[in-house]
């Protein structure tokens, strides 16, 4: 990464699994109980890995036929419920960054695909919602990114500009949401997207861990 200016932001928003939480093995097992349950075969860690990052609807359709969604879906809601609260863990520096993040006085906020029901989960249970000023998930507005509208409602809502807007992410989907509400986006290579395909798509910057983070706010 080519050293950057510090930006001047005030609103920093991020997406969730894959940036701030490291919840694949959750979904991997709460999919394959799914799997068992239509007696078939389940699906490996690096498939459930790449396939994430498009609201649990569109991972259920990925894997069972339109005859078996409706039902697929509620028994992987039922059992990522549980799973979430075993295998959902914080990616690295996730805590220490929010924490620098509000003591520094930026608003942080929090736009998600995943549903809000288990955004919720995820952040109660890993201790990390005092941090956020604002969150919204998808199943909220029924848009999913990288339509901008989440991040356009956090920015409205909070009274920040746009140019004083920050979008981190580790799909090239939150790039293009970003650029899609016309912020700044900022890719973190530690979630779906390899580095390269993130690159390709010239955010601001590309960084390797959360820490970084406050090379650049």
């Amino acid at each position: 990464m080519s050293i950057k200016r510090p930006l001047e932001a005030k609103l920093v928003i991020f997406d969730l699994d894959g940036t701030l939480v490291d919840a694949y093995s959750a979904i991997e097992k709460a999919l394959n109980a799914v799997r068992v349950h239509f007696n078939r075969e389940p699906v490996g860690y690096n498939e459930v890995k790449s396939a994430v990052g498009w609201g649990d609807k569109n991972l259920i359709k990925s894997y069972f036929s339109s005859d078996e969604a409706e039902r697929a879906l509620e028994i992987y809601r039922q059992e990522h419920a549980k799973t979430l609260l075993e295998h959902a863990k914080l990616m690295p520096f996730a805590e220490d960054i929010l924490n620098y993040l509000k003591s520094k006085g930026y608003f942080v906020a929090l736009a998600s695909n995943r549903p809000a029901a288990f955004a919720g989960i995820i952040l109660k249970n890993l201790g990390i919602s005092i941090f956020f000023d604002y969150v919204i998930c998808a199943d909220e507005i029924d848009v999913l990114k990288p339509a901008p509208d989440m991040v356009l409602k956090i920015a409205k809502d909070l009274n920040v500009e746009l140019e004083k807007s920050v979008y981190v992410g580790d799909m090239t989907i939150d790039i293009q949401t970003a650029e899609n509400a016309g912020i700044i986006a900022i890719a973190i290579a530690t979630g779906t997207s390899p580095r390269k395909d993130l690159e390709n798509k010239n955010p601001y910057a590309v960084i390797g861990s959360l820490i970084e983070l406050k090379n650049l706010l």
